[in-house]
């Protein structure tokens, strides 16, 4: 099987996205707070360096243990060579994985679009790296994150086993020990790999196809691992674990309309209808195999978001990752072919319908304003470019005036509209820049509605997670980090060094990288309790009792020094309904918590204004009772 071949221009545009792609996550990840999983996740990663089990009497931690075995080259980093921020060698661990994971699927790459071209492939691999690095904005690191750059390699090795049976043994057992770390990360992360296993085994019409280097070191690591966590770890294997079975996931649920009609949800269901549409025009068996292992990849990521119920961003990350490769080899398949049938039209014009209402119903929801149309215009001239060079890859400045004209003719519609809203007409100026693109591509009739199909689908296609992508950054940077965490880590930063903190809330609030402190509390926040506070909301006085209980042993033995206690409205979040719960009221009424209150007196409040959900109460620990008791 032959291999592409990039020339030394070829080679120097595509190191140059590839660079600005790097450059550009790293600027969004300095502009951006850790998340807060990942950050208590670093934190019990430390407590498992010091020889401390991270599952004992002492501490509450849901998550099973690969995720603090990943965590470990950071967090020993920080700890070796104390000059160097947790923050950043952590982001530079994760930049080294996705480095590792990309340079894998670029092996792979090379012999899967042999046929299609170096344009293909670069293209591709574009995508995948935006992937890797912008598209998970706030959720860096997380296990859902992780979970691509670990798993993306195996699904390219397996779209090549169905081609030859001949991968380096070295090559077939990294992916293997890649793989398993990510799959292991969740239980429900195993779907997509036994689909596609399946799927092998079927199409090889062998039952025995399972029996390849990379599998077997997959499966054997997974049982290594499974049976070292119930012998070093019994209290998760036996305790933590089937409490979140049985009360954790039922209790942090939303309603199912919230996750059937959530908009990355729909698009990830249009790139599986599109993908669907299309199957049986794809006469590349390279390219086919590729798009199937990917479908049956996103069926499998879907299947875990619908079993778990929840709506969090990095439980949509692995199925949105998905979609948007799918998308984008089905879209540059359907450039680069001629169109024989009515059908190809009707192919395409679904899925643009469908795209269009999403996009009409997104406005609604997130706040379509601040997608301004200078960010709107950069974004649609990118496409531009990149379509007009897969359309003609040899003519450079042809393209480029073919895109400045589109650009222009685009700009002139937008300044008709000023004094109106401009969301309004966002899409119906997109729709006319694509007909002109396509006008200006070529006078063949045929293919100039080749090309508006197909550039108004590119269109609809990207500028949903771009949009989407944008108001979740602007959101997270103007909104939480600007009025809530900023504040929150001023206030700390104030006071005297090596404080410890304890919140009573079900937010999460990662100051533990940004400050001098440390967060010495077995629950990471009362929504791991959750089961519990259900309970307490029906009246169940001894599951509120046990709660009490819980966080009166942590202030006892921690002794913090700072306690806040969220006094905001709508704190509590119940079966999806939010609720006024006044927690130091019902804390209170235990007498084990009283005893540990009497250490503490009112320092302040914080709060803002313009963010309703943001109202902590903070108490400090008396120091002569501190003294008196060292």
């Amino acid at each position: 099987m032959t291999s592409i071949k990039l020339t030394h221009g070829q080679k120097f545009l595509f190191l140059l996205s590839i660079l600005i792609i790097y450059a550009f996550a790293w600027v969004i990840q300095n502009n951006l707070f850790l998340n807060w999983d990942v950050t208590a996740l670093l934190q019990t990663t430390s407590y498992l360096i010091e020889k401390h089990n991270p599952y004992n009497a002492n501490f509450y931690e849901p998550n099973p243990p690969m995720i603090l075995y990943l965590y470990l080259p950071p967090v020993l980093l920080h700890k070796f060579f104390s000059s160097i921020n947790i923050i950043y060698s952590f982001r530079i661990y994760i930049y080294l994985l996705a480095s590792v994971s990309w340079l894998l699927c670029y092996f792979f790459g090379k012999k899967l679009f042999s046929e299609q071209g170096s344009l293909v492939f670069c293209l591709f691999l574009i995508t995948l790296a935006s992937v890797y690095l912008i598209l998970p904005l706030h959720e860096f690191g997380q296990r859902d994150h992780l979970l691509i750059i670990l798993s993306m390699p195996y699904f390219l090795a397996a779209a090549y086993r169905l081609l030859t049976n001949s991968i380096n043994t070295a090559y077939a057992i990294l992916i293997g020990i890649l793989a398993c770390a990510g799959f292991c990360l969740k239980p429900q992360f195993w779907y997509a790999l036994f689909l596609i296993e399946i799927y092998i085994c079927y199409t090889k019409a062998n039952f025995l196809t399972w029996n390849r280097p990379e599998t077997l070191t997959l499966l054997i690591l997974s049982a290594i691992y499974t049976f070292s966590t119930f012998i070093f770890y019994p209290t998760f294997s036996f305790t933590i674990l089937p409490y979140i079975l049985k009360n954790y996931y039922s209790n942090v649920v939303v309603l199912w309309q919230q996750i059937l009609f959530h908009q990355i949800a729909l698009y990830s269901w249009i790139s599986i209808l599109f993908f669907m549409m299309n199957y049986s025009e794809i006469s590349d068996r390279n390219y086919k195999f590729l798009n199937v292992i990917l479908f049956i990849a996103l069926i499998g990521f879907i299947f875990a978001y619908y079993l778990q119920r929840t709506n969090y961003y990095y439980h949509l990350l692995p199925f949105f990752s998905l979609a948007i490769l799918l998308f984008t080899l089905q879209l540059i398949w359907l450039i680069r072919q001629p169109y024989r049938h009515w059908r190809n039209y009707l192919f395409i014009t679904i899925p643009v319908f469908l795209l269009f209402l999403i996009q009409q119903h997104t406005k609604i929801l997130l706040l379509v304003f601040l997608f301004n149309p200078a960010t709107c215009f950069i974004c649609l001239g990118i496409l531009f470019l990149l379509l007009a060079f897969i359309v003609n890859p040899k003519n450079i400045w042809k393209n480029f005036l073919i895109v400045f004209l589109t650009l222009f003719f685009g700009y002139v519609c937008y300044r008709l509209t000023i004094g109106a809203l401009w969301f309004k007409y966002i899409e119906t100026i997109a729709i006319f820049m694509a007909v002109i693109f396509s006008l200006l591509m070529t006078r063949d009739q045929r293919k100039q509605i080749n090309y508006i199909c197909t550039a108004s689908l590119a269109i609809l296609i990207f500028v949903f997670p771009m949009y989407m992508m944008f108001c979740i950054y602007r959101l997270e940077n103007d909104g939480y980090k600007k009025l809530v965490l900023n504040k929150l880590i001023s206030f700390i930063s104030a006071q005297p060094q090596h404080q410890s903190v304890y919140f009573i809330s079900c937010k999460y609030y990662p100051i533990i990288n940004y400050t001098d402190t440390a967060m010495p509390q077995r629950l990471d926040c009362l929504r791991a309790s959750s089961y519990l506070n259900k309970k307490l909301y029906q009246g169940d006085d001894s599951a509120w009792q046990q709660l009490t209980n819980e966080i009166s042993k942590g202030l006892a033995l921690n002794k913090p020094n700072l306690i806040f206690i969220d006094t905001s409205k709508s704190n509590m979040v119940i079966n999806g309904k939010y609720n006024d719960i006044d927690f130091l009221k019902q804390l209170l009424q235990v007498n084990s918590f009283t005893m540990e209150w009497k250490n503490y007196h009112y320092l302040t409040e914080i709060s803002d204004p313009s963010a309703i959900s943001f109202k902590l109460r903070v108490y400090q620990r008396i120091r002569t009772v501190d003294n008196s008791l060292g």
